[in-house]
């Protein structure tokens, strides 16, 4: 059964505009093309953002769209784990050897990292709490589509750690 909520649709537009600032940093993006994400979370995290108009008007498919919230995690993970990581960690020999325009870009990207990071963290929450409670509703809760997925059940802990 599909899902028509239009807070869904909301978050998910939220969540779009992080992750593309996300994606248009030149640092971040370097750092995030040069880590392990495999393939199908891109794929995925992609047709989420590319797609949510028409999920506005056609609804979202809950599986699918639990499938989207596990790819975002993974991507999160990675992102704070990694990049995130390796920004705050890097050698002030490194900083010092960019051009001024990266040093500044640098500075900035690092100023705005943990917002970035708990922002991203509680949107992704927010959209799943939207998502179970709309599944709940059409589904009614013994028979709600997100107990099928064992791995959402760790979702609050993973973006929270």
């Amino acid at each position: 059964m599909i899902i028509k909520d239009s807070e869904i649709f909301e978050k998910v537009e939220e969540l779009k505009k992080l992750y593309t600032n996300i994606m248009h940093n030149q640092i971040l993006r370097r750092r995030l093309l040069e880590v392990s994400i495999s393939k199908d979370t891109w794929i995925n995290i992609d047709e989420l953002f590319d797609n949510n108009h028409l999920y506005k008007i056609n609804g979202y498919d809950p599986e699918r769209i639990y499938l989207q919230i596990i790819c975002l995690v993974s991507f999160f993970k990675i992102f704070k784990n990694e990049v995130v990581a390796f920004i705050k960690n890097m050698p002030a020999r490194n900083i010092e050897s960019m051009a001024q325009q990266d040093k500044i870009l640098f500075k900035m990207t690092l100023g705005a990292i943990d917002y970035n990071v708990n922002a991203f963290a509680d949107l992704v929450m927010n959209l799943f709490h939207i998502a179970t409670t709309a599944d709940k509703k059409a589904h009614g809760q013994g028979k709600a589509i997100y107990k099928s997925f064992p791995q959402l059940q760790d979702i609050m802990r993973s973006l929270v750690n």
